[in-house]
């Protein structure tokens, strides 16, 4: 394998991490709403929100991997191989998810965190820290419309914007413990 091949093999193992890293983080997230939610309707949403998520970014993950027959193409361009799926709308479908269960955690503690049995000032601390989702909503909101910009040739992305956007999800789980 040639370094160009070898780089482009690594690139798809680092993104096959940051597709996976997002749902694990929105899976801690779930974890931690799950243990003070108190209405049934709450953890159901949660679960869904957290096993859809999970099995979309496991899905875009094979999808990058297996795009192309035989899978060695994808990041060999001198092995020939012609294109089985196209990588950008599970790309799109993962980013759309993605923001949307970040809107989602974000909004939930403010429905049901007023009927919990604590004081004032940790209620607001809680609810507050874990709207930051927000961020991390906004984040894939521009992820996903540069999505598009993945076909083009001289797409350069954003890698500042790629490695903040899994950080704005973990952030409110570290600043409640």
């Amino acid at each position: 394998m040639d370094s160009a091949a070898k780089a482009m093999y690594n690139e798809l193992i680092g993104q096959t991490f940051a597709v996976l890293g997002m749902a694990i983080a929105k899976l801690s997230l779930g974890t931690f709403l799950l243990r003070i939610v108190v209405k049934q309707w709450h953890r159901i949403s949660i679960w869904i929100s957290m096993i859809s998520l999970f099995i979309v970014s496991v899905m875009t993950a094979f999808v990058l991997w297996f795009q192309r027959y035989p899978s060695q193409s994808v990041y060999d361009p001198r092995v020939p191989g012609r294109t089985v799926i196209q990588v950008t709308p599970f790309s799109v479908l993962l980013g759309c998810w993605c923001a949307a269960v970040d809107f989602y955690f974000a909004l939930l503690p403010w429905i049901f965190i007023w009927n919990l049995n604590m004081k004032f000032k940790e209620k607001m601390s809680i609810a507050i820290s874990l709207s930051l989702g927000f961020l991390a909503c906004i984040c894939g909101i521009i992820r996903t419309i540069d999505l598009g910009g993945l076909a083009s040739s001289n797409y350069t992305g954003n890698p500042l914007l790629n490695l903040f956007r899994p950080y704005t999800s973990l952030i409110p789980n570290v600043l409640l413990f």
